[in-house]
């Protein structure tokens, strides 16, 4: 029975790390090695909680939890840098950026070199 639970812990554990990564991947400043020293920094407190699991099964969980979480973050980690494009264009398009800034909003928006070029002037 307890493989069961440990099981459902383990699937837990890999929707939280989805979670996480769904919101370091949209939060710009927010990486997943935020997550991970928070998960380790509690993972004491879990395993005082989760008493049913030996301590080499909760090691796993939380790194299978770190794992899902730099997986996710690495599919949507593109979503802000493009929003941060886009609104750059329509603010240059309506005259409101000054060069300056363009360029500290792109610094901000961690653009490739290319991009810099064709919208800088």
């Amino acid at each position: 029975m307890w493989i069961y639970a440990s099981l459902a812990v383990f699937f837990a554990a890999l929707m939280l790390g989805v979670l996480l990564g769904t919101l370091t991947g949209l939060i710009p400043g927010f990486h997943p090695n935020n997550v991970a020293i928070i998960l380790v920094s509690i993972s004491p407190v879990l395993m005082r909680e989760l008493h049913f699991l030996a301590p080499s099964d909760f090691s796993v969980i939380v790194a299978s939890a770190i794992l899902a979480t730099a997986v996710t973050h690495t599919f949507l980690s593109f979503i802000p840098v493009n929003l941060m494009y886009l609104l750059i264009l329509c603010f240059q398009s309506a005259g409101q950026l000054e060069a300056k800034q363009k360029f500290y909003l792109f610094e901000d928006a961690v653009l490739t070199r290319q991009m810099k070029k064709r919208v800088l002037p």
